[in-house]
């Protein structure tokens, strides 16, 4: 698992940066799409959609439930690193508190 949680940390966008470097209409669609399986699933704190592969990477878009309200961000990770299902995972993990 250490090794999706450096890919992310080397992959990292905030959100606010993202916002205003990349409006397309495909990421805007990720976003609703993920604001919708949040809004499907209230007990789910956190949803991803996966975009498709563009220039190697693969664009992977988060809405996270916190106190404030939803917050979006995006990871651009390495096509040949990608796994939703351990992704999923380590979500989860997160989610749970289990991370070391």
């Amino acid at each position: 698992m250490g090794a999706l949680l450096d890919l992310a940390l080397e992959a990292y966008q905030p959100a606010r940066e993202s916002r205003t470097t990349d409006s397309s209409p495909e990421r805007r669609r990720r976003i609703a799409l993920a604001t919708k399986m949040l809004r499907l699933g209230p007990s789910q704190r956190c949803a991803f959609i996966a975009g498709d592969m563009t220039d190697g990477a693969i664009p992977v878009t988060v809405v996270i439930r916190s106190m404030d309200g939803l917050i979006a961000g995006e990871l651009l990770i390495p096509s040949d690193r990608w796994d939703p299902l351990l992704f999923m995972k380590f979500l989860r993990d997160q989610d749970a508190g289990e991370l070391t």
